[in-house]
Order: C-alpha cells, then structure tokens, then sequence
C-alpha cells in the first residue's frame, strides 16, 4: 500500500511538472508574439493622468496668455506678438512634458511628477528647435539640387532631352524625402523625449527610414487614422452637449447669456457670459488635451519598435 502511495504521488508529481512546463512553454510563445508595441496600446494613453495633465495645464496657460495679448492689444502691438510667443513656447513645452510621460509608459519605467515632466519638456525644447531645423535644412538641400539639375536642363538644344529623364529621377526624389522627412519628423521627437542626443536622434531616424520605410509609415499612417477616428468622436459628442447646454442655458439665464460687450465691465449679463466661455474654455480644453495624446503616442510607440531594429 505504501509503495502503491509513493508511485501515485510520484505520477502526480510528474504529470503536474509537465503540465508546468506545456504551460511556461505556451506562456513564452505568447510572449514571444504579442506585440510589446502594438498599435492597440493606444488606449493607455487616456489613462495617463499625469500626460493629461501637464498637456491641459500647458494648453490652458496658452489660452490665458493668448486672451491677455488680445486685450493689451490696444497697448501696443508688441503685446501680443511677446505673450503669443511665450504661448507657444508653453504648447511645445507641455506637449513634449507629455511625449515624455508616454515614453515612460510605453517603455514601462515608473512615472515621475507632474512637476517634472513640465521641467522635462522645457528642457527638450532647445533639442526639438535643433532637430527641426536641421531637418529643415536638409530638406531645403534636396530642393536646392532639384533646382540646380533643373537649371542644367534649361539649356537650349540639350534641356528638352535631359528633362525627359530628370523629371522622373527628381519626382522619384523629392517624394523619397518626403517620406524621409514625414517618418523623421514622427520619430525624432520621441527620440529626444527618451534621452537620445539630436544627432544621435537624426541618425537613428535616417536609418529607420532607410531599412523600414514603409512599416513604419504604414504604423504612422494606420496609428493617426485611429486617432482621428477617436478625435471626430470625442469633439463630436462635446460639441453636441455644448450645444443642449447653451440651448437650456440660454433661456434659463436669459440676458446673462447674451453678447453683451459693453456688459462686460462689471455687468450682471457680461459676467455670465464670461464665465460661461471660461467654461466652455476648460471643456475643450480638456478634450483637447485627451485626443492630442493619440498622435503623441502613435510616434513613441513607432520610435519604440522600430529603434530595436537598428544598430544603435
């Protein structure tokens, strides 16, 4: 009986050690092929609150300076062109604060603070500021030379001939740095939001561009249609409800609903109408700063997939 005991329990043992193994075999061949950078994880980007926010706060602060250049515009004109300046220093600002909290998100590393994310992104803008305009001039390089073959096909006699065979290579050229520069563009950012030098960012781009051109335009391509989708949907059923709620507002409030301007000095109707687009002001905001993220994060994770495929 003892031994007939040991045998059963030595089957057990091994049949639950095989069952093991057949199941850690199956869990590493599904780990193998999903994804880790699939296009469908662009849903976790709505739950980042932390990216939410630093993109809101920035879109918000924008708004702000660009409502007080508008009434100091009667001051002067260099009111509005300073703090319009200063806006969009604050939009490129908070979105890059953003890219970098979705660079952590989809590498998996820990999030840090609000705080830090905004310091994060102002500190990438002297990098985002020189990526693009060496790109800029890369692809004014490109159109200098399609000039300059143009300006040899001029020639009497000959031009009409070389034209015939240039027009085709310059067409063929010009569409390929397009597509380099459309795929560089998606990419350098989050190169830069995950640490990488500008140089170092430009030469992975270039090589991600020249070895997977069309994966990763199909990834961005495919990526920014999911995103507009969601994007017509969100602005969509606000508008909508903005609209039901001006519709009972109106009526309900009456003259404080009302354009009014000179109301707006200290008026019953004006301070309404103030407050309601302050209102209106932080709804749309706050979508914004929600279906902005998809495009940001469509790049990280491109930047993210395709950066392994690289010598780097």
């Amino acid at each position: 009986r003892q031994a007939n005991e040991r045998k059963q329990t030595t089957t057990q043992y091994h049949n639950k050690r095989e069952r093991e193994t057949t199941m850690n075999h199956a869990q590493r061949l599904l780990a193998k092929d999903d994804h880790p950078y699939s296009i469908f994880r662009l849903p976790e980007a709505l739950s980042c609150w932390q990216a939410v926010a630093v993109m809101g706060a920035s879109y918000l602060g924008a708004g702000l300076l660009g409502a007080l250049g508008s009434m100091l515009a009667h001051t002067s004109i260099i009111f509005p062109m300073l703090l319009g300046l200063l806006a969009l220093v604050l939009v490129i600002a908070g979105t890059s604060g953003a890219g970098v909290c979705l660079t952590d998100l989809a590498r998996g590393r820990p999030y840090r603070g609000v705080l830090s994310y905004c310091v994060a992104g102002l500190f990438s803008l002297p990098k985002l500021v020189g990526a693009g305009l060496l790109m800029l001039l890369l692809y004014g390089a490109v159109l200098l030379g399609v000039a300059l073959v143009l300006l040899v096909c001029k020639l009497p006699g000959i031009g009409p001939v070389l034209l015939v065979v240039a027009v085709p290579l310059l067409v063929l050229t010009v569409a390929l740095a397009l597509l380099g520069y459309y795929v560089a563009v998606s990419i350098v950012g989050p190169a830069i939001w995950d640490g990488e030098r500008v140089m170092h960012a430009l030469s992975i781009a270039w090589s991600i561009t020249r070895n997977h051109p069309f994966e990763a335009i199909g990834k961005i391509v495919g990526g920014l249609l999911l995103s507009g989708i969601f994007a017509a949907m969100v602005f969509g059923l606000v508008g909508i409800s903005s609209l039901i709620v001006g519709g009972l507002a109106a009526p309900i409030i009456g003259v404080g609903m009302s354009l009014d301007w000179s109301a707006l000095v200290g008026g019953y109707g004006g301070s309404h109408w103030v407050g309601a687009g302050v209102g209106y002001a932080l709804v749309f905001v706050t979508a914004s700063a929600f279906v902005f993220l998809l495009p940001l994060m469509v790049g990280v994770l491109t930047w993210c997939e395709f950066s392994d495929k690289v010598d780097r």
